[in-house]
């Protein structure tokens, strides 16, 4: 079930909106032979891969069940670049994860048998092995019976248990230009958009109930002027088409991509986007599955993350509830899913929930994994808020592995109606939309690395704990541990000397960063940049070499410079060409 925004004190259920109608369906198509997926081009042999098959046998007292197969046949013919791109391939090279058993897909032969034998089959994993489908008593016994069937398990419709707020109350339309900041700055995100580091050239996967009007809102205008939306899969209906249900996907990509002048920006707007649909409006646990078949289809195009504000804790019927000791990493077949994409260097970033004040206040499934970020809600002002769901796993792991902003954020909803939502399931894109501008510093770096720096590089790294995990995520303190370099903020032009010289910030206090910006009008020049005491001694001294246009560079003083006030002496190719007093702190 996906995450719902939720504004506290102001509680109701509502299911997401879509479609999930098993009566009427008529027979749609057997997948393809192998010989024709081996002529067919990667794009299409990725779609065909995840084709549903429906069938129109009329069936009493059908129930849903996972068909979990023994192994995955004869594959030897097939190579990999049948099944996944060269992207998905690479990614797989940088980090030293070997093709394996889970990455062929699915047997066919079986997938054909078991049809022979079922009302609907609605989606295969090759992950999981397996196959989701409706069948009646009869028929399940018969399927039992095969060589190549290693479990059974029955879906059974799960609660909605996860509440959403009444936003329309709180609409809040345009905002003043710095509304939306808190939910950037807090992460030192505005500092790595300010020095290009946007998620561009990173690929992001948004699984969700839909994402309603997003094609025509100008909030994601660009998006589209940009081609930054590659693919879109709906794995319900086995179709395209997302843009006209579901709006939780549409508020929750506005987290990572939204842009609307002086009220919202997203986290990592420049960022490239496979947009997929796995919930249901009916709350089934086949949605877990679709959530492995959307993984799979994204791992092989070539995702390098993996958002997802979703969580599954409960059933109808009781006996078939998971219960806090199934949090445990490895026992829920989203979480297996989960562990796997992140085995094969994707990072995948999940909501912790927003069940904190309920009986249930832990996480949920898949938040649950030990190799993905977990991520936590904090306000504006950095503060544990109660609703965000806690750990530890039953198995004693920290959880959450991080906190952004899930309080009252500025979020876009369907027709680009901007409105203040809360919930962990806008925590969790901000985060996507952040790993993706750290990503970007280096691309040759492998997820699990990127994974660690970003929790070494947080507020609570030396002391985490069940609620906040290790903080506050600081962007620009990643990207410097990457780089080794300092990120700054771009200047004023206003603020140069006539000569179009500036030295900032003064006063100066030492734990900041201090830095000459030179606009070089006519040709590259060597600057010598000398720092005097009061009473004439040279304290310290730096150089820099400029390039036409605006240069801004930070100056390392000598961490001992004692406080007081100093004279800097600005020379280019040995003339003096500017002189200012400088206070230390």
């Amino acid at each position: 079930m996906a995450l719902r925004n939720l504004y506290m004190k102001e509680w109701y259920s509502m299911r997401i909106v879509g479609s999930w109608k098993l009566e009427n369906r008529s027979f749609f198509s057997l997948l393809l032979s192998s010989s024709i997926l081996r002529r067919a081009s990667v794009p299409q042999r990725l779609i065909v891969y995840y084709i549903v098959f429906i069938f129109t046998i009329p069936l009493a007292n059908a129930t849903n069940y996972f068909v979990s197969f023994t192994d995955k046949g004869i594959h030897s013919e097939l190579n990999p670049s049948q099944f996944l791109s060269k992207k998905s391939i690479d990614r797989r090279i940088k980090s030293k994860v070997a093709i394996d058993e889970t990455d062929f897909p699915v047997c066919q032969d079986y997938i054909q048998k078991i049809a022979v034998h079922s009302k609907y089959i609605y989606i295969s994993s090759k992950w999981l092995n397996g196959a989701a489908i409706e069948a009646s008593a009869e028929q399940i016994n018969t399927i039992k019976q095969f060589s190549f069937v290693k479990d059974i398990q029955e879906l059974r419709l799960k609660k909605s248990i996860i509440t959403l707020s009444n936003n329309t109350a709180n609409n809040m339309g345009f905002c003043p230009a710095d509304f939306a900041l808190p939910q950037l700055d807090m992460l030192n995100a505005t500092l790595l958009h300010h020095n290009g580091y946007t998620g561009k050239g990173i690929l992001i996967c948004v699984m969700d109930d839909g994402f309603n009007t997003v094609n025509t809102m100008s909030t994601f205008a660009h998006l589209y002027t940009n081609n930054q939306i590659l693919s879109t899969w709906n794995f319900e209906t086995q179709n395209p088409d997302l843009y006209h249900v579901g709006g939780h996907g549409t508020a929750v990509l506005s987290q990572i991509a939204g842009k609307a002048e002086g009220v919202l920006r997203g986290t990592g707007p420049d960022a490239n986007f496979l947009l997929t649909k796995t919930e249901n409006e009916k709350e089934n646990p086949i949605e877990m599955y679709q959530w492995a078949a959307a993984a799979e289809w994204a791992d092989s195009i070539g995702a390098d993350i993996f958002s997802t504000s979703l969580g599954y804790t409960q059933f109808d019927n009781p006996k078939d509830d998971y219960y806090y000791a199934d949090m445990d990493g490895r026992t829920t077949p989203i979480t297996k899913a989960a562990v796997l994409a992140a085995r094969k260097g994707i990072l995948v970033i999940n909501s912790a929930g927003n069940e904190g004040w309920s009986p249930w206040h832990y996480i949920s499934a898949p938040a649950d994994a030990d190799s993905i970020l977990t991520v936590g809600a904090v306000d504006a002002t950095g503060n544990y808020i109660g609703f965000s769901s806690h750990g530890p796993t039953w198995d004693g792991r920290i959880k959450p592995d991080v906190v952004t902003m899930g309080h009252r954020n500025m979020v876009a909803t369907t027709n680009d109606i901007l409105i203040n939502s809360s919930g962990t399931s806008f925590s969790c894109p901000i985060m996507s939309g952040l790993a993706a501008c750290i990503w970007q510093a280096d691309t040759t770096l492998s997820s699990f690395q990127i994974r660690d720096i970003i929790k070494q590089t947080a507020s609570r790294a030396s002391h985490p704990d069940n609620e906040y995990g290790w903080g506050i995520p600081n962007a620009a303190l990643a990207v410097e541990q990457i780089t080794g370099k300092k990120l700054l903020y771009p200047v004023d032009c206003s603020l140069l000397d006539e000569n179009g010289y500036l030295i900032t910030p003064n006063p100066y206090n030492r734990g900041e960063v201090l830095s000459i910006t030179v606009w070089e009008k006519n040709m590259p020049s060597k600057y010598d940049i000398e720092f005097y005491t009061a009473d004439g001694k040279l304290a310290h001294a730096a150089n820099i070499n400029t390039t036409i246009g605006l240069n801004r560079y930070p100056i390392e003083i000598a961490t001992d410079l004692k406080s007081g006030l100093y004279y800097i002496k600005l020379l280019q190719n040995g003339l003096i060409v500017k002189v200012e007093k400088l206070v230390v702190l």
